[in-house]
């Protein structure tokens, strides 16, 4: 009797191990991070308080108000850049990622060139920080956070990625590692620009040849832009202006930092998941963004100030219905203005006035004119305001898994246009 009571317990025990082998496990979050409710809207995408970061196994995240590299920058979007990444075949979408450049982004190759020289065994610089929710092969990103170096072979740029182990964050030198090496090109500006004339910021950038659709970083260096990624990586469009418009005006549709172009995402029906439209939009800052106040807008002669121009590649309905963009007749452009001010002094009596968020008191409002002339948009505007942050004349498309709109400096703070 006792042998069978032993055999019975012990079939029952190695019945126990056995069933609970097969259960599945319970993720347990990194230390620091934490599930997420499914009604709280969570991106990677620049926002204006902190960063969420996905952990690097599981969908755990954790929220930081600074990152290492971008400093003070890290909650100015104008500084980032944030989109999905599109597929080889640009009909679909891989994951979203946002790149954060390091604040001294500019000045980074030339302290890679004076370290290939040294003795110090550190002679890799981090320049941007890549936040993803999903990995991207195509240029080493996992999911999380991920970390761009750049070192110097010969005085020449190389580049790799390092994924940073979760809850830490970049370290600002490590040492040259032989794997996961990304390709760049140095492509310098030529006279008159000089490195002064770079907004140190980060761009996700598209090669769309043939047998090269592939997505890219843009970054500052020095008195060039720098493109990693894959070999030859060439942006899928180049802008300037005559020479006669002076070089201000000049430098925020020549250099790729001050603007932004993606192919645009579009919601081919109510409650379906945004798409890629294929066609390309690019958005401009005006060149006096960067040192207007204020009272420039509060004073402003014909009411609204024009502070960005758009350029689209085809018609999308989407888009001319929200924002009344359209394809440039000959050599014109949208253009956003913006005023600030009730909307008595902003909106004519004859349009209907823009709905702004409840409990709105800071109000700025968008006029947008296609290029044609025929179409006039009002869209309201919210400030986000950084107060004593420097924020860069820059302008770019936000993303936004629903809809996608534009963010542009104003003054003390961005301004987003719904």
């Amino acid at each position: 009797m006792t042998m069978t009571r032993g055999l019975w317990g012990g079939c029952v025990m190695a019945c126990g191990l056995l069933l609970s082998a097969c259960q599945p496990d319970v993720a347990v979050p990194p230390e620091g991070y934490y599930s997420v409710p499914q009604e709280t809207r969570v991106t990677v995408c620049p926002q204006h308080d902190s960063v969420w970061i996905p952990s690097r196994a599981g969908m755990f995240w954790t929220r930081r108000a600074t990152l290492a590299l971008p400093g003070v920058f890290t909650q100015i979007p104008e500084f980032h850049d944030c989109q999905k990444l599109l597929t080889q075949n640009r009909q679909e979408y891989g994951p979203t990622a946002a790149i954060y450049a390091d604040s001294q982004v500019v000045d980074l190759l030339e302290t890679a060139r004076q370290l290939e020289n040294g003795s110090d065994p550190l002679k890799a610089v981090a320049v941007a920080t890549i936040v993803s929710d999903g990995p991207y092969q195509k240029l080493w990103i996992e999911q999380g956070l991920n970390c761009l170096y750049l070192y110097t072979q010969n005085q020449n740029p190389r580049a790799f990625m390092r994924t940073a182990a979760d809850g830490t964050d970049c370290e600002k030198r490590v040492a040259v590692q032989s794997d996961k090496r990304l390709f760049v090109s140095e492509e310098p500006e030529t006279t008159p620009f000089d490195k002064t004339d770079f907004s140190p910021s980060a761009r996700w950038d598209w090669d769309d040849r043939g047998n090269q659709r592939f997505p890219f970083i843009g970054l500052p260096c020095g008195s060039a832009y720098c493109l990693y990624g894959h070999q030859g990586a060439n942006s899928s469009f180049r802008h300037d202006r005559p020479a006669a418009v002076g070089r201000k005006a000049r430098r925020v549709w020549k250099i790729r930092t001050w603007y932004d172009e993606q192919i645009l995402g579009v919601i081919p029906a109510q409650g379906s998941p945004i798409e890629p439209s294929g066609v390309f939009g690019t958005v401009f800052p005006h060149p006096d963004l960067n040192e207007r106040t204020e009272t420039d807008y509060e004073n402003a002669a014909s009411v609204y100030l024009l502070s960005a121009e758009i350029k689209l590649q085809d018609k999308i309905p989407q888009y001319y219905s929200k924002f009344g963009l359209e394809p440039p007749a000959k050599d014109s452009t949208n253009k956003v203005y913006l005023c600030k001010g009730l909307s008595s002094h902003c909106i004519p009596d004859t349009e209907t006035v823009p709905t702004c968020p409840a409990g709105t008191t800071d109000f700025w409002f968008a006029k947008i004119v296609s290029a044609s002339g025929s179409t006039t948009k009002y869209r309201c505007v919210i400030r986000h305001l950084h107060p004593n942050f420097p924020i860069p004349g820059n302008a770019r498309w936000w993303w936004d898994p629903y809809d996608e709109g534009i963010w542009m400096r104003c003054p003390s703070g961005c301004c987003q246009v719904t």
